[in-house]
């Protein structure tokens, strides 16, 4: 990478994404920089598919047990039938969240949140649950995306224990590190 004036947005974030480094709030100058002192610090390339991966498995991992993947459980395996759900109280989730580093104001200013929002605007559908085994259950929803509602929906999913304790949660959104 010569020149970084003559890249263009992505190609910068992408350069940058392969270092490790967060760009989703710069600018293209913002980006240049961050560019040049990565290249000046000689920053080396991480492995980001194996750090996925590594991630996926450590939020499915209770105690010695790697429990399986959403994926990797049959559909027609899942229930509908929400009569028997998991009982989880708001402070279960506000658990999580705070064990999952949202400090004080984001917890106080919860209601503007992305993902609250998206289920007051009915972008939350077909909620259903699977017992994994006698402790822990996977309840999972489709989550219409917000701007391209056109698109297939996301697969949002909680890792539950039978108290209604949230172990862990994720998405197939591109933002998947949400949860």
């Amino acid at each position: 990478m010569e020149d970084l004036n003559a890249y263009q947005v992505p190609a910068l974030k992408h350069y940058l994404c392969t270092k490790g480094i967060t760009t989703s709030i710069y600018r293209k100058a913002d980006l240049n920089k961050l560019c040049e002192l990565a290249r000046e610090i000689d920053l080396g390339d991480i492995q980001t598919e194996d750090d996925y991966v590594d991630m996926d498995v450590r939020r499915r991992t209770v105690g010695d047990l790697i429990l399986p993947s959403v994926g990797e459980v049959n559909v027609s395996d899942w229930n509908g039938d929400l009569q028997n759900i998991l009982d989880i109280a708001i402070a279960d989730v506000f658990v999580y969240l705070i064990n999952f580093g949202w400090d004080q104001n984001r917890l106080h200013s919860y209601k503007v949140d992305k993902g609250y929002l998206l289920y007051q605007n009915n972008h939350i559908d077909r909620v259903r649950m699977r017992p994994i085994n006698a402790d822990y259950s996977y309840i999972v929803c489709n989550t219409t995306p917000e701007t391209r509602q056109s698109e297939d929906p996301y697969r949002t999913w909680l890792l539950v224990k039978t108290d209604g304790c949230i172990r862990s949660g994720g998405c197939s959104c591109v933002a998947c590190c949400i949860l």
